[in-house]
């Protein structure tokens, strides 16, 4: 059977040698996603196993590599070589089958569970941490497997980008028919193999990105070599912007709200964070935000239940880290709760989230407004009081971790933050967004996707 798949130069070796790791990272426009896509699908035509597609969290089928193969496949016209189901792909020649899971989502049993992986493959896998990979990696064990990363440098501290930037990679150069040169750079020994490539080592870099590039360049000059040569992110300061922050003035239906808590572990130096939340399709709209101390008076599940009374809420997701077995049986009285595990540093996790807060969260406008007089101690006990203490604890949030917690200063701490990233993570059902036909591309999508 002769089947041409094109494939970029620098990943012509990932299809012909066996390395236990492969890995390929750079800034955008590196058609990494893209070649690797391509690469199993070509695969899939020798391979007699599973193509395990995988990413630290997959909220839904939609956010995983699926439609991308779907779109090559149907590009290509190998459709007749191919079962298309609603959550797998299977090669109809080989009964190679593809399948795609968050590794976040699943216990150790599952993924040992699933017989034969040849290859492994980690989307956006500057989110993985090493936890993960401790799962991961000795559950992928059949003859001559391989484990793929693709990835987008962000923080020295990732667990990834700390194993790569231990290499020392060789420059390495291609040509086209037109004899322009393309530039990468690899690293290989008999165990692994790395290719580092940006924008200028794509052969298909198109004319839309060139644009998006350009425009990098001239509206956030900053983070042009972040984003498009593949350097990590350097310590600005502060990560949220006021100006940059969605905010709605008007009343909205009080039905069906959410609340997600974030249980305190220190006694001196944080709170037990509560959210009340309504979601409208993509949207996040904040209500109230409360935190919370154990005191004289109440438990810490009473002191929630009572701060949550008033907004009739039935469902709340609660982590469950750590020693609150006991706390979420107690909340299990009065709520139905959701219990998510977090295994990423919170510095980390609010990070990552930001762009999603900037571009879905909503807060009220009343979070600004301090009222005049003598009695600002009372106005902070009430709803926009706490509003106005969670909005400044996200203004002060900054990539530089030495500058939060500090005690007596309650601005400075992480509680809202950090319970925030929870509800951007664990908090949403993104049911609605299944249908990426109909989901607007956004400022930030275009800027720092792959």
């Amino acid at each position: 059977m002769n089947i041409d798949i094109s494939i970029l130069k620098p990943f012509e070796k990932w299809f012909h040698i066996n390395k236990r790791l492969k890995i390929a990272y750079g800034g955008r426009g590196g058609g990494k996603s893209e070649s690797i896509a391509r690469l199993l699908i070509a695969k899939s035509f020798y391979i007699d196993g599973i193509i395990l597609c995988a990413r630290e969290v997959q909220k839904s089928i939609a956010h995983s590599t699926y439609p991308l193969l779907i779109s090559i496949i149907k590009e290509l016209d190998l459709e007749k070589y191919f079962i298309i189901k609603k959550t797998e792909i299977i090669n109809t020649i080989t009964n190679c089958k593809f399948l795609f899971l968050g590794i976040r989502e699943c216990f150790i049993n599952e993924i040992k569970s699933i017989y034969n992986i040849k290859i492994c493959f980690i989307e956006e896998a500057q989110t993985m941490t090493q936890y993960s990979y401790e799962i991961l990696e000795p559950s992928i064990r059949a003859d001559s497997s391989e484990i793929w990363f693709a990835f987008n440098p962000r923080y020295e501290t990732d667990f990834l980008y700390s194993l790569v930037s231990k290499f020392e990679l060789k420059d390495m150069t291609y040509y086209d028919k037109q004899n322009k040169e393309y530039y990468y750079k690899e690293y290989e020994d008999n165990n692994i193999l790395i290719t580092f490539i940006n924008f200028d080592g794509n052969y298909y870099f198109s004319d839309i990105l060139n644009k998006s590039r350009l425009s990098t360049q001239d509206l956030i000059p900053k983070m042009y070599n972040h984003i498009w040569l593949g350097e990590i992110k350097k310590s600005v300061g502060k990560v949220f912007i006021y100006s940059k922050l969605k905010f709605y003035n008007s009343i909205i239906d009080l039905s069906n709200l959410k609340a997600i808590v974030d249980p305190a572990f220190g006694e001196h130096n944080c709170f037990t964070s509560v959210i009340v939340y309504k979601q409208i399709n993509e949207k996040v709209y904040l209500l109230d935000a409360g935190l919370i101390r154990n005191d004289c008076n109440s438990t810490t599940d009473e002191s929630i239940t009572n701060f949550l009374i008033e907004f009739n809420i039935n469902e709340i997701y609660c982590e469950g880290n750590f020693v609150q077995k006991e706390l979420i049986k107690r909340l299990e009285r009065n709520f139905t709760v959701n219990t998510f595990y977090v295994y990423k540093n919170k510095y980390e996790r609010i990070y990552n989230a930001s762009y999603e807060i900037y571009d879905r969260v909503y807060f009220p406008i009343s979070w600004t407004k301090i009222p005049s007089g003598n009695n600002i101690d009372d106005w902070l006990k009430t709803t926009d009081g706490r509003g106005y203490i969670a909005l400044r604890q996200l203004l002060n949030f900054s990539d530089i971790s030495d500058n939060h917690n500090n005690r007596n200063d309650v601005f400075s701490y992480l509680d809202f933050p950090d319970a925030l990233s929870s509800l951007i993570y664990f908090g949403l059902n993104d049911s609605s967004l299944d249908n990426t036909n109909n989901k607007e591309l956004n400022f930030y999508d275009a800027l720092f996707g792959d």
